[in-house]
């Protein structure tokens, strides 16, 4: 059913004057789709060189969507990836380029406090995040690689990613790459461990390999530790969780977590509408109903 978006998708990418636009077709349909609204471009003398519809069948859709960065990166492209579920209400390079050249903040940082496979900043961030303030129950530690780092190397941020609008992990939805030597090494490696670890979640395992917020089993220690920075998700690149902008939304991302709500039990299936407030209807029929929070000092 998504294939019927790319022509949407495509006039989008137009109007807006996107760079460049590479589109991973994962099904046969999806490509003779995307082939035909480009050759309709191609007869409208509308900029069609800059579109490429590439076949991409092969593999999970997960490991597909980082699949093409090694090529792009050793042909010394900067790449920007933009999930399928995301709206341009603009050209997002100038954003971008200015979240690269003057960042909030660098990362990661280096000096951290771990609990279980959980990071944090500091002693002050993980007692007023978790209410763990116990000294005994988490660990400082330091954020390392052993992999060596020449003074060569590009010093300026090398990896543009968004947070959750809800949590501190990492949203890869949408990130820029500046092709390196390093961010070819960092993906390749990442392509690896996606391979040959089928059950590790991506988003976590690629916010372990830029030691955001989590760690994970399969980063291996001996990886290009990125510089990287988080873009603006109140106002430039918001989603479907929340955002806090007027007019200077650059992208929308149509996602959104369903950690507060859960699948309906039996006996709250098809509720009047006095509850239609805190139910949600799913396409499939499934009903979802918003969970009972409570905060820990509520709890214990």
């Amino acid at each position: 059913p998504f294939a019927n978006y790319i022509q949407g998708f495509i006039q989008r990418a137009l109007k807006v004057g996107l760079p460049a636009l590479v589109m991973a077709c994962m099904d046969t349909i999806a490509l003779e789709r995307c082939s035909q609204v480009v050759q309709d471009v191609k007869q409208s003398g509308s900029g069609f060189e800059r579109f490429l519809c590439v076949s991409a069948t092969e593999g999970h859709v997960i490991f597909i969507k980082h699949a093409f960065l090694p090529v792009l990166l050793s042909a010394a492209v900067d790449t920007v990836w933009i999930d399928f579920d995301t709206f341009i209400l603009q050209d997002p390079s100038p954003a971008l380029r200015a979240t690269r050249e003057n960042p909030r903040e660098v990362l990661p940082r280096r000096s951290r406090v771990r609990f279980g496979s959980f990071l944090f900043q500091n002693a002050s961030d993980i007692c007023n995040l978790s209410k763990i303030c116990d000294k005994r129950q988490y660990m400082e530690v330091n954020v390392t690689s052993s992999m060596e780092e020449s003074p060569l190397d590009y010093q300026g941020v090398e990896l543009l990613v968004t947070e959750h609008w809800d949590a501190r992990c990492l949203n890869n939805g949408l990130f820029y790459v500046r092709a390196s030597y390093r961010t070819l090494i960092f993906f390749n490696l990442f392509l690896r461990q996606i391979y040959i670890n089928p059950y590790t979640d991506n988003q976590n395992l690629f916010d372990a390999f830029l030691s955001h917020s989590t760690l994970d089993t399969a980063v291996p220690d001996s990886r290009p530790l990125l510089r990287y920075a988080l873009l603006d998700i109140d106002r430039q690149f918001g989603c479907a969780e929340g955002h806090a902008a007027e007019d200077s939304l650059v992208t929308f991302h149509f996602w959104a977590s369903d950690f507060r709500t859960r699948e309906a039990a039996e006996t709250e299936r098809g509720g009047g509408s006095e509850n239609a407030a805190g139910r949600i209807v799913a396409r499939d029929g499934v009903e979802r109903v918003e969970k009972v929070r409570a905060k820990k000092d509520e709890l214990f």
